[in-house]
């Protein structure tokens, strides 16, 4: 029988990182048969075992002619050069948002930089509320330096340096945004507290249209202020928009404290010869319908404060209505509670032996499960009343003639 011509070659073959041997240890065959010759020595061979690219998992690769090549991309059929350099280069391939409110993703080369990731690094430190400490934790530092090989221990900043970023971070923005509100009319809204320390708080919000027609909002100021009074609340509201360089102010909205009306007369007064001063401030003040709707449902809790109170006290929750949207699930738990957790039941004995209240029965919850229902009317119309990203003007007479026809309809029941 003949030998196949298929026979195994009698020298082992080259790999990419080996180089042929000089002399090859014989393989006894018969002596008719061939035997293939040994591939070409050189960079071309080694080139071609090599682990095929993964980007060309995503394009077709065609030749050109004259040892060119260009990639076809499989998604979106557009052509890049595809050159022995090219294919050598550190970039990598990546899928990006489009400009310009175009949908859809376009492909970019992209490259690992040490400034890149230190910068995203201070962002997400932003965006997560992360504390700066964070970027000198063991775990996090290992983590990072296997995602990015090419990113080393001493690359990764100290929370000193992180702090400096974030703080750089806030300039930039800052400074973007002046010159966004330069020569623009916003609407304001401004809000004033009390912390449990007995300090006094004021935030400063803006909402204005950019040159697209998009809605923006934008907190010019979070500072502490003397007082809560209307002069020194106006005071402070002139000097940040002086600050900002806004010269026009279209509405303000505040809440329906009495303090907050001689705001709006100081505000009226210093800013009426304003450039961007509309119709002399005829239609500055505009009271917040969030406001109105909390002090609407504030009487009516009154019909059935007991109750509500004794849930509030065993739940601690800031919502009233989700915190009794929830707390009615659990009724039968909390109503065990009382003869089961002996911390529970002996809070609330001590809370009635000192002249508080008891801790909640079965007709407390049942009393705030039928208010549940009320309360629903006015968080739905405060959901939409609270948007920031959208017009919400508009919508305040049909969320109030929703509450109304649906109170009607509960008082006959």
């Amino acid at each position: 029988m003949e030998p196949s011509s298929d026979a195994p070659p009698s020298q082992t073959t080259p790999t990419a990182t080996v180089e042929p041997v000089a002399q090859a240890v014989p393989i006894a065959t018969p002596t008719n048969a061939e035997v293939p010759p040994l591939p070409p020595k050189g960079r071309d061979n080694v080139c071609n075992n090599r682990k095929k690219y993964i980007a060309w998992d995503h394009f077709e690769k065609v030749d050109i002619g004259e040892g060119h090549f260009k990639a076809v991309c499989n998604y979106c059929q557009k052509t890049y050069l595809a050159d022995k350099k090219t294919l050598k280069g550190q970039q990598t391939l990546a899928f990006e948002p489009k400009m310009d409110g175009e949908e859809g993703f376009q492909l970019v080369q992209t490259a690992f930089t040490v400034e890149a990731s230190r910068k995203a690094l201070a962002k997400m430190v932003i965006i997560d509320e992360l504390p700066f400490k964070f970027v000198e934790g063991y775990g996090f530092q290992r983590y990072a330096t296997i995602l990015q090989p090419k990113l080393r221990i001493r690359d990764i900043p100290s929370h000193q340096s992180m702090a400096k970023d974030v703080v750089g971070i806030y300039g930039v923005e800052r400074e973007k945004l002046r010159v966004a509100l330069k020569g623009r009319r916003v609407c304001l809204t401004t809000d004033t507290w009390t912390s449990i320390q007995n300090l006094c708080y004021m935030s400063l919000t803006s909402h204005f249209i950019d040159d697209d027609w998009k809605l923006h909002k934008r907190i010019l100021n979070f500072c502490q202020v003397e007082d809560h009074k209307g002069e020194t609340i106006g005071r402070k509201i002139e000097m940040f928009l002086r600050e900002w360089g806004i010269n026009g102010i279209f509405t303000l909205i505040v809440d329906n404290a009495n303090s907050n009306g001689a705001t709006i007369k100081f505000l009226e007064n210093v800013t009426k010869d304003w450039e961007g001063t509309v119709l002399e401030h005829e239609f500055l003040h505009m009271r917040c319908c969030a406001h109105i709707l909390n002090l609407i449902v504030g009487d009516g809790m009154r019909e059935i404060d007991a109750s509500i109170a004794k849930v509030r006290e065993a739940v601690r929750w800031n919502s009233t209505y989700l915190m009794l949207e929830t707390a009615q699930k659990f009724e039968k738990v909390f109503i065990r509670m009382d003869f089961e957790d002996d911390s529970y039941s002996s809070y609330f004995t001590n809370k009635e032996n000192s002249g508080g209240m008891g801790s909640p029965s079965g007709i407390d919850f049942q009393n705030c499960r039928t208010f549940v229902g009320f309360l629903k009317l006015f968080y739905n119309a405060m959901k939409k009343f609270s948007g920031s990203l959208y017009v919400t003007t508009n919508t305040f007479f049909d969320e109030m003639f929703v509450i109304q026809e649906n109170i009607s309809h509960l008082s006959k029941s």
